[in-house]
């Protein structure tokens, strides 16, 4: 608000006239918009000829002063608020800002070190978590969890392969590694360096030499898609001896053609045989055979797993009525959300009092 208005917290006690230049503020179609008053039809309400075009009926409550600082229409002992901008004086100098600088990035290097740390040292399982992985997917991380995971995977690669101190290097030049084997970080690297020369490294440098590498020697990239998502998500894929009877997990169908209609659902675990798991998804409404390749298991707690079972029935209830497109289309999202929002589950009793299904 620059000092030729006043606020709409004072404007009721300002005495308007036809004539007065106002803007509009606290409306839901018109904020910000200036014009006219040309009438005065009622004591809490004006017609306002927009600069934009039209005429409006415009309670005075929503409407500010403008283009002038005071008039003899304004009532002695009215306060205005004017935002004042900082002096010359009281702006940051260069020094101070780049102080300012060196201290974020001071934190995001301690914020690594400290992730690296729980992984390390085992710090979650003093917290009650199986793994790191279910540690950061809990509440106990309640934003930027995708930068958190890429933050530790880059300390990870710090310590264990490239003998550095945590937080030596950016994120975004370690993260093209990725696409290799760990025992060729230290070379692409190395590569990426000649590449650069005598300017800083970047990470176009480094995704350079991972790309010539995994051009000129094709054992330099990871061994399977498996590898790939393991990595990527850190979690690892189906284990039989993980798995049991009444487990969720989700279908990966990148491989298997008849499969990719379920990838990514979760589903249920019904029967584990000799050499393929029977899966049950609710919402395709049949069991399913995977092998263990592909299934992703999901380690979970026990309230959450039964929470998954408890979905899991009572969308098949739903499935018996005949759903509306839409409560068909929010069924399907809760049947790729492993961990389902207050929101879902209103929702779902929402669908279930329409429809009149029991849980």
């Amino acid at each position: 608000m620059d000092s030729h208005t006043v606020s709409s917290m004072d404007v009721a006690s300002c005495n308007f006239q036809v004539g007065d230049r106002v803007m509009v503020a606290a409306h839901p179609l018109l904020a910000g918009r200036k014009g006219e008053i040309t009438a005065l039809p009622s004591p809490d309400a004006g017609i306002v000829a927009l600069d934009s075009g039209g005429r409006e009926r415009i309670p005075l409550s929503c409407l500010k002063l403008a283009d002038c600082l005071m008039s003899n229409d304004v009532p002695v002992g009215t306060s205005f608020n004017i935002e004042v901008l900082a002096s010359a004086e009281d702006r940051m100098s260069q020094a101070e800002a780049i102080q300012c600088v060196e201290q974020i990035n001071h934190h995001c290097h301690q914020i690594r070190y400290l992730l690296v740390e729980l992984d390390s040292r085992g710090g979650y399982l003093a917290l009650g978590f199986a793994s790191m992985s279910q540690l950061m997917r809990s509440q106990l991380f309640d934003k930027a969890r995708s930068t958190l995971q890429k933050e530790l995977q880059a300390g990870r690669i710090e310590k264990e392969y490239l003998n550095l101190p945590v937080g030596t290097m950016p994120e975004r030049q370690l993260r093209p590694l990725s696409k290799l084997k760990p025992e060729h970080y230290s070379l692409a690297l190395s590569q990426a360096g000649e590449i650069a020369g005598d300017r800083p490294l970047t990470e176009k440098d480094v995704s350079a030499a991972v790309a010539t590498m995994l051009l000129l020697d094709k054992n330099a990239a990871k061994r399977s898609i498996v590898d790939v998502v393991k990595e990527r998500t850190h979690i690892p894929l189906c284990e039989r001896s993980q798995c049991r009877v009444e487990d969720a997990i989700v279908v990966r169908g990148f491989k298997n053609a008849d499969l990719r209609p379920y990838d990514g659902y979760w589903g249920i675990v019904q029967h584990i045989s000799e050499h393929f798991y029977h899966i049950y998804i609710s919402l395709k409404g049949e069991t399913i055979q995977c092998r263990e390749e592909e299934v992703e298991y999901m380690e979970m707690s026990d309230g959450d797993r039964i929470t998954l079972l408890s979905v899991s029935a009572r969308i098949s209830n739903l499935l018996k009525a005949e759903l509306e497109a839409v409560d068909y289309a929010i069924l399907e999202t809760m049947q790729r959300s492993l961990y389902l929002t207050q929101r879902q589950m209103r929702y779902l009793e929402v669908m279930e009092k329409d429809y009149g299904v029991s849980q």
